[in-house]
């Protein structure tokens, strides 16, 4: 999985992650770069979390339109779901799931976004569809234990 916003924000500098709970099945790696979290199975599900500045204040929708425009018109992707999600901390993330294919096989992307005046936080799962589509219930739980 390549950094996704690496073309979209260009002056952004890394934020420690706070506590998160990995799902089961998971197994969480040691982070470098921009990365403040990341987590694999053993299929070759993929979870990472980035922790960015929002220094112009940018809003998760703002965030959602750009990766969904770089994601669908710039590299070929499906829109497959595009939602806004309250936690049980009142934070709002914004939800987007993606699809593609590549080499016949099917991959889903999941790219969950949350904004605040000063930090931009985001998620992104992927994998292949068969393997990856049925941890999408743990990894949005997931969500609820980001601080």
């Amino acid at each position: 999985m390549k950094p996704l916003l690496t073309t979209l924000l260009l002056t952004v500098a890394a934020i420690s992650c706070r506590s998160i709970e990995t799902p089961p099945g998971y197994l969480p790696l040691e982070t470098f770069g921009e990365l403040t979290y990341v987590a694999v199975a053993p299929n070759g599900n993929r979870i990472e979390i980035r922790e960015h500045d929002n220094r112009e204040e940018g809003t998760a929708e703002y965030w959602a339109q750009a990766i969904q425009r770089e994601l669908v018109e710039g590299r070929g992707y499906s829109l497959e779901s595009n939602q806004s999600r309250l936690l049980h901390t009142g934070t709002t993330f914004h939800e987007l799931l993606f699809s593609t294919e590549h080499q016949l096989r099917e991959y889903l992307y999941l790219v969950a976004i949350y904004a605040s005046s000063g930090e931009v936080q985001i998620l992104e799962a992927g994998g292949e569809r068969e393997s990856l589509e049925p941890d999408l219930p743990v990894i949005r739980q997931m969500l609820d234990t980001i601080d």
